[in-house]
């Protein structure tokens, strides 16, 4: 009948564990949504659907009978099976930073957690690696990884996963907890890893490239730099041995000298990675953090340029083709011309020499009088060709930007 509720008591000790899953829902046809479960006093009011629910653990602060309320939301009819499970105390194990894996179970009962202990000193550096994992059927998100009291828990799944590098900051026992989402049980094989200092170094924009190698999982490169206000600098990065994929094994990011972001944290793989030309706000040293994902460890080869001002200059409907050599790495080239409101133009490139792509190692932009962009396309060694119709009459800028790094000559036409 539409408005009533459902009342389900039980007995309860004071301190003792308990959860809930509601499953088997026919109230509704919403997946999420068409009723509530709650414990006054103890589970406010959870929201529920067709595919269940799940209350993890909760502690009953006294001893008595309590009331489990199921209602249904507004018309909706239909039935549910609600299961109250006793939770026993967590499971718990103990394990040493740098020493052997520990494998542990967990969610026996639905609600039961493991919690691995291990001494560590003021000022160490651990990461954890989770591994050979059957908690649960999802790949990514059958169960919370959490230091207690230290940072964020970390969401993983069948395919394991890293708790990322912690400083501790006291020396004593601390506590690594297993939580297993929802009913999934399972175990989990643990690593905890003693993560030596980063690895540091210094470049020089317009120097000689660096090598850094990162020889243990959750060990990071710092290397400095020292740069002036206004500066132009791209950095390249190459030779990458760090885990397997070739676009994303690790991230590289720069911070100010202040220590605030400069450039936010950017994948880079075995196919190596380039960080475009930018200006630098202050003077000071700036860091530059390569940070390899996950387990992976390796090294790679950092080279900073000095990029100079892009090359400037202007093309003419119909007239002599002009040559372009961009040398340095994140080094572009800007060129203008004029044109009339509905005039049809074409750009095109030839005798390039930028990269090793046939079709692609080279973006050239038409942007407006006003700076909109109007038209884009690709360059590479096989040449390219770039039209557009002029919306106004005025000066246009067609904007050469070689990808990835890559330098080179070409030469282009305007007709």
């Amino acid at each position: 009948m539409p408005g009533q509720n459902a009342l389900l008591s039980f007995s309860g000790l004071a301190g003792q564990r308990v959860s809930l899953s509601v499953s088997g829902v026919t109230i509704g046809s919403s997946a999420c949504c068409s009723a509530r479960v709650s414990i006054p006093g103890l589970v406010g009011q959870t929201p529920f659907g067709t595919k269940g629910v799940f209350v993890d653990t909760k502690v009953l602060p006294a001893t008595g009978t309590y009331t489990i309320l199921v209602d249904p939301s507004k018309t909706d009819l239909g039935s549910a099976t609600v299961t109250l499970y006793d939770v026993p105390p967590d499971a718990v194990d103990s394990a040493t930073p740098g020493g052997p894996p520990v494998t542990v179970s967990s969610g026996s009962v639905p609600g039961q957690n493991t919690v691995v202990s291990f001494s560590g000193l003021a000022g160490q550096r651990v990461a954890v690696k989770a591994s050979g994992v059957t908690i649960g059927s999802s790949s990514c998100c059958s169960f919370k990884l959490s230091i207690q009291g230290l940072g964020q828990p970390v969401l993983m799944g069948r395919n394991g996963g890293l708790l990322d590098t912690v400083k501790l900051p006291t020396s004593g026992v601390y506590s690594l907890l297993v939580d297993p989402q929802g009913m999934d049980s399972g175990s989990a094989t643990l690593t905890i890893y003693d993560v030596p200092p980063d690895v540091t170094g210094s470049l020089a924009a317009g120097g000689a490239p660096l090598t850094v190698s990162v020889g243990s999982v959750g060990q990071s490169a710092a290397v400095s730099f020292a740069g002036l206000a206004g500066q132009r600098v791209s950095l390249k990065l190459s030779g990458v041995t760090i885990g397997t994929s070739t676009c994303c094994s690790a991230k590289v990011s720069i911070a100010k000298p202040d220590g605030s972001s400069f450039v936010f944290p950017t994948l880079f793989g075995t196919n190596g990675g380039f960080v475009d030309t930018k200006t630098l706000p202050v003077s000071g040293t700036y860091t530059i953090l390569v940070d390899p994902s996950g387990t992976d460890v390796g090294s790679a080869t950092l080279q900073m340029y000095e990029v100079p001002p892009d090359l400037t200059g202007s093309l003419t409907v119909g007239g002599s083709p002009v040559s372009l050599t961009l040398g340095t790495p994140g080094q572009n080239a800007v060129l203008t011309f004029t044109g009339a409101a509905g005039q049809p133009v074409t750009i095109r490139a030839t005798g390039v020499t930028i990269g090793p792509s046939t079709c692609c190692s080279t973006t050239l932009l038409i942007r407006t009088p006003d700076g909109v962009p109007l038209a884009s396309g690709r360059a590479g060694t096989n040449g390219g060709t770039l039209t557009a119709t002029l919306p106004i009459a005025g000066t246009y800028t067609l904007l050469v930007d070689p990808q990835a790094g890559a330098t080179g000559s070409l030469s282009l036409t305007l007709s």
